[in-house]
């Protein structure tokens, strides 16, 4: 999942640089507070553990919480001390301790200042089954083209849950989708890229706002016909967590304040929810959460076009890039050497031609993709 902190620090360290209008301010003082983000799954480990600082508002660096000593116990006798994998980032043994439905999951942190800190108790509950994904076709109002346009929802549908118990939901996804150059060149071919992303929306519901047992048709990702990412080939996977009441504030919290807000001084939360507390004086605040969650999960894939819907081509915009100069006078030019060429007429008659680009992207989806290589789980040609 992508690291979701950065919107907790716009809360604590830069919330006006949101605002239309430049802010001044002078604030040479702030609070240096330990910032939290972790927790374990009923998938097996790894499991990983963030800390941070809170940073001045001028400031557009993280300052990691380095080597400092964090160990998460449960309530059966078992524990581990995680492993500092790179600055700030704690991480389990594969074969360490391992979550478990029912069972309660404690964070303890002991900073190398001899401060340390305890979350609540945890407890990894179960989480309703993913029943299905499928797509829906949804019009959505473009304000750029001031009309309704074409558009599809990702959607979801559970399998019944227990009536006699509360559950809070939550969603991540991590999105795949293949991407082909504007045209093939004879230095890097036509060979096809995937970009992988993770989203960084804030989707959580609790059982208790439904009328029944379960979701349908609950719209988790939404796409309109100016997206790009399904144009080719998309993929996503979804995963459904069960996460604890205290955690649930923590996200509502922060979808509240960094979506809702009409104004930076609307609803700033001065102390959010979180359920890490310090030991040694409890005027501390602590910033963060952790947490115990079952997960679900389930992958859908499609393409342009689906249920009606013709999606943008990523590289439309390439076409006013590409240059034609006839062979002599682009080999004597200062051309030679910068541009890429897509294509030249072959033989030696000094009428043919040179098409060329100075953008490599146009003929190289590797510089802004994650990956050329097929991903094991792809299923489109």
């Amino acid at each position: 999942m992508k690291t979701k902190f950065i919107i907790l620090f716009l809360f604590i360290s830069g919330l006006f640089s949101k605002c239309v209008e430049p802010f001044e301010h002078d604030i040479q003082d702030y609070q240096d507070i330990l910032v939290v983000e972790g927790y374990i799954t009923s998938e097996p480990g790894p499991y990983t553990i963030n800390l941070s600082r809170t940073v001045p508002v001028n400031s557009d660096k993280i300052k990691k919480e380095q080597e400092a000593l964090v160990r998460i116990s449960d309530n059966y006798g078992n524990s581990e001390i995680l492993t500092e994998t790179s600055p700030g980032v704690y991480e389990t043994s594969e074969t360490g301790i391992q979550g478990v439905v029912g069972r309660d999951y404690t964070l303890h942190i002991n900073t190398a200042d001899g401060k340390k800190y305890e979350s609540d108790p945890v407890t990894l509950n179960p989480v309703p089954e993913i029943d299905s994904l499928y797509l829906t076709y949804k019009e959505s109002f473009s304000f750029e083209e001031g009309k309704m346009i074409d558009g599809i929802d990702i959607n979801i549908d559970t399998k019944e849950w227990s009536a006699e118990k509360d559950y809070y939901l939550k969603w991540d996804y991590e999105e795949t989708w293949k991407i082909y150059p504007k045209w093939p060149s004879d230095t890097f071919g036509f060979e096809p890229c995937w970009n992988i992303d993770y989203n960084d929306d804030v989707l959580i519901e609790k059982s208790s706002d439904f009328t029944s047992n379960k979701l349908t048709q609950y719209p988790v990702i939404h796409f309109t016909e100016k997206d790009y990412e399904p144009f080719v080939g998309y993929s996503a996977l979804i995963y459904q967590y069960s996460i604890n009441k205290s955690s649930f504030k923590f996200w509502k919290m922060v979808r509240e304040s960094s979506l809702e807000n009409g104004s930076i001084f609307d609803n700033v939360p001065y102390n959010p929810q979180s359920n890490i507390y310090s030991c040694d004086g409890e005027e501390e605040k602590v910033f963060g959460y952790f947490d115990a969650m079952s997960v679900d999960k389930k992958r859908i894939y499609f393409k342009s076009p689906v249920l009606g819907v013709e999606f943008t081509y990523y590289y439309d915009y390439c076409d006013c890039e590409l240059q034609i100069m006839s062979k002599p006078a682009f080999y004597e030019s200062g051309h030679y050497g910068e541009a890429f060429i897509v294509w030249e007429d072959p033989g030696m008659c000094p009428l043919m031609n040179v098409a060329y680009t100075y953008k490599q992207m146009c003929i190289d989806c590797s510089v802004f993709s994650t990956t050329d290589e097929k991903p094991s789980f792809w299923e489109y040609d």
